[in-house]
This record gives structure tokens, C-alpha cells and sequence, in this order.
């Protein structure tokens, strides 16, 4: 009866081998033009053997105010991170750092006293909210849509 139970253990450890190898992943960076003078980084990472794109197996990732995309999406936990999780189910998965984070460019405004240059709403906003988060990214999102539209052979 123990011989069983060895044999079962043995069959479920290469099983398990074989079931928990991660595909490969392709793994892209580069920066993209967003306005003169602004660049903005992107990361991509997609199973490597994908040869089909489709937009309902594509994910974006943005970070909030605070950390970067990439120590917010694509940081190892243990030997994964959530960028690399997304990867591997077959998605194609992009992060963006905004203008002023992580590798992107950062503006000269974000050098000088902050008093020198007021905000570019006035007025009231809602409770969280940040309008000047909203235009950067409505931008970095506009030049970053356009440059990778043209498909992965294309890239700025």
C-alpha cells in the first residue's frame, strides 16, 4: 500500500512541474513622445509565442498618484508579479508611468516653487480627485494610443 502512495506522489510532483511552468514571456520598454520635451515610459509584456492582438485581451495599467506603474503592477511577490500574472494568462499587458513618475520625463514645472505655477483648474473639484492627473494622462494616453495603434512591429 505505501508503494501506491509513493507512485501517487511521484506522478503528482512532475505534474505539477509540468502544470506550473509559466509560458514564456515577451517583455518590450520603451518611451514614448507625448508632447516636446515630455516622454513617457511603457513596459509591455505578453506571452511570447502571441501572434494575435485583440483589444478584449489587452490590458492597460495606470498608477495613481503616488508610485509608479511599474513598482505598482510589475514588482515580484514571491516569483510573480500581477503584471507578469495577467502575461501569462494570454493577455497583453501594457503599463505607463505619467509625465513626473517613475522613468518618465518629468516637466520643469514639477522643479519650480510650487506657488510660481498654479493649477490648471479652478474652481471646485470633487473630493479625490486630481485635474491635473486627468489632463497629463488624457495626453500621455492620446500619444501613447497613436504610437502603439500601428501594431508590435511598429514601435516609436
Amino acid at each position: 500500500m505505501s508503494r501506491v502512495y509513493l507512485v501517487a506522489a511521484v506522478i503528482a510532483a512532475f505534474a505539477t512541474q509540468a502544470f506550473g511552468q509559466a509560458p514564456n514571456i515577451a517583455v518590450d520598454e520603451f518611451m514614448v513622445q507625448s508632447e516636446p520635451g515630455i516622454e513617457v515610459y511603457v513596459r509591455n509584456k505578453r506571452p511570447a509565442d502571441m501572434t494575435a492582438f485583440r483589444p478584449e485581451r489587452t490590458v492597460l495599467f495606470v498608477h495613481g498618484s503616488t508610485y509608479p506603474a511599474s513598482t505598482s503592477f510589475d514588482l515580484k511577490l514571491g516569483d510573480t508579479s500581477w503584471m507578469d500574472y495577467i502575461a501569462t494568462r494570454g493577455y497583453d499587458v501594457y503599463l505607463l508611468d505619467l509625465r513626473g513618475y517613475g522613468r518618465s520625463t518629468r516637466p520643469k514645472e514639477m522643479e519650480d516653487d510650487p506657488r510660481a505655477n498654479p493649477p490648471l483648474v479652478r474652481g471646485v473639484t470633487a473630493v479625490g480627485t486630481s485635474p491635473q492627473l486627468s489632463i497629463s494622462f488624457s495626453r500621455d494616453a492620446a500619444y501613447l494610443g497613436s504610437a502603439c495603434s500601428a501594431g508590435h512591429g511598429a514601435r516609436p
